[in-house]
């Protein structure tokens, strides 16, 4: 069964609000939350219609807080706020048995004691899942034609999904071989490896619960030096979760509009700072050992549309001295290619922000996306059926205000592991957001902008958005004819 966590807002006790339409896929269960709901006006009801003709729940309203029982530590964070608000309220939702798709409309209401009510409108589409979601593509693996005995033809394939294997032949009377050991691979490997070696960079990690020095990754960020804090739950893996190739500081435009390497004179930002960065600003790396600064002078930059941003340097910092004069190790990254639709919460990945929780972004902690390449079809028009597929993404990091997000929904193996940034705040936007795959970081996508549940970003494994970081590298000057490295994941 799926899950689903739903958080939803308001900033008055009078608010009306439509949210956006959820998505979901199958047999699902949504998990309600409430507990950033206006309250300061003390809430007397709270009623919760789920849409699809379960009748209308409406929950005890609960006043009195055994603080033997109950933390009190969502008072301490955001101030009082009503017991009952602070409880999830879970439903589960089945998908139609007569239609591809279940369209519903969800409502809860929030009545005051002054007599106002918040009202919020949530439509819901439950998806049903076929064929394809279930076994996603198709690898062919062998092919048996006009066989001597009986004539029929067989068709081997492998599931991208699970590895099952699948015969299709002519003749319902034909005796299938026992396959032999087979040295199967499928693309759904790589969410197995991600988890595999996301669990074991974890597994030596003390739980940080609310220690701003466990999730702090670099300190004392100046314009010669900075340091790499021994404290970070990362550090002693820090030979893999490797952030030297983003800049931390830069003279010319904002210190939190990162800039992440590509290739030894390319990196890629955010743009959604106006003209910034341009020419002759300069961004500062960190060396991976020593936290000496590598300083790299913009040549020039270009927007490429989707709030995106390629830059040139004037020198390979890949093989620049640093402040000091020796040797740098600065990391350059390459890019997750995603070929096809990936469901949520296949991928863990490390993330950098951390203004919500703790006033600077210089803290990363763990997360993980939605749907990648998200697939719509639908006609045009003139009628024409067209693909489209999108290339923003949102990225789940948990309960605001809470950093207890468990990776549970990506893998069980991941559920004891406490490493939440909470959610996201202005300043985070150029963050840059990463799936641990092969002993390395690959640069999924960037922060753009902050939702209730973590943020969204344009996804960098999108092969159109690739093609358009690739044009971008040639426009702000490649004559060193460096090409952009990806990985393909799906």
């Amino acid at each position: 069964m799926n899950t689903h966590t739903l958080y939803l807002t308001s900033g008055s006790a009078s608010d009306t609000i439509t949210w956006p339409t959820i998505e979901m896929f199958d047999l699902t269960e949504l998990s309600l939350d409430l507990s950033q709901v206006y309250s300061d006006t003390f809430p007397n009801y709270l009623a919760i219609n789920w849409g699809d003709d379960s009748g209308l729940e409406e929950p005890d309203v609960t006043i009195y807080r055994n603080y033997k029982t109950t933390s009190i530590f969502p008072e301490i964070k955001h101030g009082a706020s009503p017991i009952f608000f602070n409880k999830l309220y879970k439903h589960i939702f089945y998908p139609s048995s007569t239609a591809l798709k279940k369209t519903m409309t969800m409502r809860v209401n929030v009545g005051y004691l002054n007599g106002n009510t918040s009202r919020f409108t949530i439509p819901v589409n439950v998806r049903t899942e076929g064929y394809y979601e279930t076994i996603e593509d198709l690898d062919l693996l062998n092919v048996s034609l006009l066989n001597e005995g009986d004539n029929n033809s067989i068709f081997t394939f492998l599931t991208k999904k699970d590895n099952f294997v699948i015969q299709n032949h002519d003749d319902t009377d034909i005796e299938y071989t026992v396959q032999g050991s087979l040295n199967l691979s499928s693309y759904e490997d790589t969410s197995l490896q991600s988890i595999n070696e996301t669990q074991s960079l974890l597994s030596a990690v003390t739980d940080p619960v609310g220690a701003a020095a466990k999730f702090k990754f670099i300190e004392s960020v100046a314009a010669a030096s900075a340091t790499w804090t021994t404290t970070f739950w990362g550090y002693s893996n820090r030979d893999i979760i490797n952030f030297s190739g983003a800049s931390y500081k830069a003279t010319g435009f904002s210190d939190s509009n990162n800039l992440t390497l590509i290739s030894p004179r390319h990196a890629i930002g955010v743009s959604h700072f106006g003209d910034d960065p341009k020419a002759d600003d300069i961004a500062y790396f960190y060396d991976h050992t020593t936290g000496n600064s590598v300083s790299a002078t913009i040549s020039a930059a270009a927007d490429i549309g989707n709030d995106l941003r390629v830059v040139s340097f004037s020198r390979d910092i890949s093989t620049a001295t640093t402040s000091t004069g020796a040797a740098g190790s600065i990391k350059l990254y390459s890019l997750p290619r995603f070929e096809n639709e990936v469901t949520s919460h296949k991928y863990p990945v490390i993330t950098q922000g951390g203004n919500f929780t703790f006033s600077n972004d210089h803290h990363a902690g763990v997360g993980t996306p939605q749907i990648i390449n998200k697939t719509h079809q639908g006609r045009d028009g003139s009628g024409i059926i067209s693909t489209t597929v999108s290339k923003t993404m949102e990225v789940d990091l948990g309960p605001p205000g809470m950093p207890d997000y468990r990776l549970t929904n990506v893998s069980l193996s991941l559920s004891s592991f406490n490493l939440s940034l909470s959610s996201l705040d202005s300043g985070d936007s150029g963050g840059p957001i990463f799936i641990p795959y092969g002993n390395e970081l690959l640069l999924l996508g960037i922060w753009r902008t902050v939702n209730s549940t973590g943020g969204g970003a344009r996804n960098l494994g999108n092969i159109d958005l690739q093609s358009d970081i690739s044009a971008g590298m040639e426009t702000v000057g490649n004559t060193w004819g460096y090409k952009l490295s990806t990985v393909r994941l799906s």
